[in-house]
C-alpha cells in the first residue's frame, strides 16, 4: 500500500496498490471466484469484505 493523496473531506490519505501488487490481488480474487463457481471452493473462504461492500451499496440511498 502506498499513501498517495490527501482527501480533505475524509481528512486522511488515500492509498493505492503498486501495479504488480494490484495485479496479484486481482488474480487471487478471480481464482477465488472461479473456484467458488466451479464447486472447487473449500467452504472456508472469507467473503465478509465483499458482503460489506454489497450491503453498503444496497443501503446507500435508504
Amino acid at each position: 500500500m502506498q499513501w498517495r493523496s490527501w482527501n480533505p473531506k475524509l481528512r486522511r490519505y488515500q492509498g493505492t496498490l503498486a501495479e504488480a501488487d494490484k495485479k496479484a490481488v486481482q488474480d487471487r480474487f478471480l481464482h477465488k471466484v472461479e473456484a467458488h463457481h466451479s464447486g472447487r471452493g473449500t467452504g472456508q473462504e472469507d467473503w465478509d469484505g465483499i458482503r460489506a461492500i454489497i450491503d453498503r451499496i444496497v443501503t446507500a440511498f435508504d
